[in-house]
């Protein structure tokens, strides 16, 4: 979503007043137009900094928007079907951290009036297939899957 624009340019250490030069900064060289910036609430992204910086500790790479092209079996991505035709997915990863022994996967949501138990349902099969892309493309294993929330202010972890 081109409202996210300014989180693929955050470090994760801003604030408020770095957030609002960032904006700027994206209308001024065309990334963004006035009417998204002015859609966009500094303070929901400093929250999300509060909140997702922590993951972020320790890091040793960080992908931000990583794109992935995956082609598989459709029962072999949903599970619950005899449906064995061949599909693609593709997709963008808002977000994947690498610690020593953790990979840890986020993707950013801006749904109105849902709770995070029915979020974390609603998008389960999403962040399986992010799963599955990114460990097909790097070889390593994805030991957790997050939602960040930005109506509800809080990141939720997918199982």
């Amino acid at each position: 979503m081109k409202k996210l624009k300014a989180l693929e340019n955050i470090k994760f250490t801003e604030d408020l007043a770095e957030i609002n030069q960032l904006i700027e900064y994206l209308v001024n060289s065309g990334k963004i137009d006035k009417d998204l910036a002015s859609s966009i609430k500094p303070k929901e992204i400093l929250k999300a900094i509060e909140v997702v910086s922590p993951l972020l500790q320790d890091g040793k790479m960080i992908y931000r928007e990583k794109q992935f092209l995956l082609c598989e079996n459709y029962n072999k991505l949903v599970g619950f079907t005899d449906n064995n035709t061949k599909v693609i997915v593709q997709g963008v990863i808002d977000l994947a951290v690498v610690k020593d022994d953790q990979v840890y996967i986020l993707d950013y949501k801006t749904n109105r009036g849902i709770t995070a138990e029915n979020l974390a349902k609603e998008y389960k099969l999403q962040l399986n297939l992010y799963q599955k892309a990114f460990e097909e493309a790097t070889n390593m294993k994805v030991t957790k899957k997050y939602l960040y929330s930005f109506n509800l202010g809080e990141l939720i972890e997918v199982k």
